[in-house]
């Protein structure tokens, strides 16, 4: 089964000062295939201290690889989380995910976490319109699969 047309995948996270940047950058580089582009912006706390929103973004055919490697990487009762959940997860082109920063620290994609420990927001823009009950096949078929390179 063709993988839907997808045109780019955005990831973005804040860094707290008590977090070590690197080690969620290390975990996104696991999911992330190609050029990633990468922006930074930095906020302070209300007592000043600094949080870090670090934006990345893969485009063409290298965002299609990182979303057929996100798939592939979630267990089974995470992808039935996401396909049981497609409805509210699709807006127009896109389909919205969380996953768990320290989950991902810790080698795992885990979906929709409790807000403790911070999120990793994960947007999947498709080239044209996508509708649930199709993405949810093609999402049980390519990780009951396994098939090619992740």
């Amino acid at each position: 089964m063709e993988v839907p047309p997808v045109s780019e995948v955005r990831v973005e996270f804040y860094v707290y000062p008590t977090e070590e940047e690197e080690r969620v950058l290390e975990g996104l580089r696991r999911l992330l295939s190609g050029n990633v582009e990468r922006s930074e912006k930095i906020f302070r706390s209300h007592h000043g201290y600094p949080i870090k929103l670090i934006k990345l973004k893969v485009s063409g055919e290298k965002a299609a690889a990182s979303f057929l490697r996100i798939i592939r990487l979630l267990d089974e009762r995470e992808l039935d989380r996401v396909r049981g959940t497609l409805e509210s997860r699709i807006e127009g082109r896109e389909l919205y995910m969380r996953l768990d920063k320290q989950g991902l620290v810790e080698g795992r994609l885990d979906v929709n976490p409790d807000p403790v420990g911070g999120q990793v927001r994960v947007v999947v823009r498709f080239r044209r319109r996508v509708r649930p009950g199709p993405l949810g096949e093609w999402l049980a078929q390519v990780h009951r699969s396994q098939a090619g390179p992740v």
